[in-house]
């Protein structure tokens, strides 16, 4: 019998695997936030994940994986609940309001883009919501043959929405949009950088089914219905207006 878990090569990469932060390279774009990178063509992918505006973060949606998480067993009873409310003749604006609250938390498509974060020639995933994923996408098409050639900034505005920006370089004008002279350097000397498509699933957390059941609690939706517990008293069955309908 024996006791070992990994030998030579597998094991020093597993040691050294323990030390990275993958935290620190899933990048917030936060309103106002922006990024100098070096952009990598098609390092994209998408993912289905939950999230309700103001109530739960964005999680990973596990069916993909072949196991149905909380907020999948949630979205189909309450489109079930939507189902029986039809057949019984209720109005339209009840079987809607069911139907939004479904629809919420429904399981959407997400994209991840892969780039170099020019603040230190480390790899950074940003993630973005589908229609955020296909206006970069389209951008990146559009300007294939620049993505090697130029820097670009990656920013959000106020409102939320999403630029990329070119970063034309003149050492003869002062431009505040300018890279530094580090930021410069660094997309020198990442030329060529090859990019760990891995890490577009280690920068993931998916929700524990305890955090699971306590989003749904927040969302307002009574977890004994998927089997969950005791029957939870909610103080109010209608949708809550921060849930970004």
């Amino acid at each position: 019998m024996s006791y070992i878990l990994k030998r030579g090569t597998d094991a020093v990469e597993d040691a050294l695997m323990e030390n990275v932060d993958y935290s620190k390279i899933l990048g917030s774009l936060s309103n106002g936030k922006s990024y100098a990178i070096r952009l990598i063509p098609n390092c994209v992918s998408s993912y289905m994940a939950h999230n309700v505006y103001n109530v739960f973060n964005t999680t990973p949606c596990t069916k993909e994986a072949g196991q149905t998480d909380l907020y999948d067993m949630a979205c189909d009873s309450l489109y079930k609940e939507a189902e029986a409310l039809k057949k019984s003749g209720a109005s339209d604006s009840e079987i809607k309001l069911v139907r939004d609250r479904a629809y919420a938390i429904k399981a959407k498509t997400r994209y991840l883009l892969g780039a170099v974060n020019l603040d230190g020639k480390q790899p950074i995933v940003l993630d973005f919501t589908s229609n955020q994923g296909k206006e970069i996408m389209a951008f990146m098409r559009k300007q294939a043959k620049k993505l090697d050639r130029y820097p670009f900034f990656i920013s959000k505005s106020s409102e939320g929405k999403v630029s990329l920006d070119i970063v034309l370089y003149d050492p003869e004008e002062d431009d505040e949009d300018a890279l530094t002279p580090q930021q410069r350097k660094n997309f020198e000397e990442t030329k060529g950088f090859e990019f760990d498509d891995n890490l577009f699933d280690k920068v993931l957390r998916v929700n524990s089914t305890e955090q699971q059941i306590e989003d749904l609690r927040k969302f307002g939706f009574d977890v004994s219905r998927i089997g969950i517990g005791s029957p939870e008293v909610e103080s109010d069955s209608s949708p809550d207006e921060t849930l970004g309908f």
